[in-house]
């Protein structure tokens, strides 16, 4: 019996958080900043097809 992949989702979203974090700073108002957000967020999402109007 193979034992499959172990993924620790939590951790991982913890990095995608302070990921985003990093880059937030760079925005002066939260509307500016919530489309790379939304951006990455989107190709990271377990989607089958990645289009940019899915996407927006």
């Amino acid at each position: 019996m193979a034992a499959g992949p172990s993924v620790d989702v939590a951790g991982w979203q913890q990095v995608g958080d302070q990921a985003l974090i990093s880059f937030a700073g760079r925005f002066g108002r939260v509307e500016p900043r919530r489309t790379p957000t939304g951006l990455v967020t989107g190709l990271l999402a377990e989607l089958e097809v990645k289009a940019c109007w899915q996407l927006a």
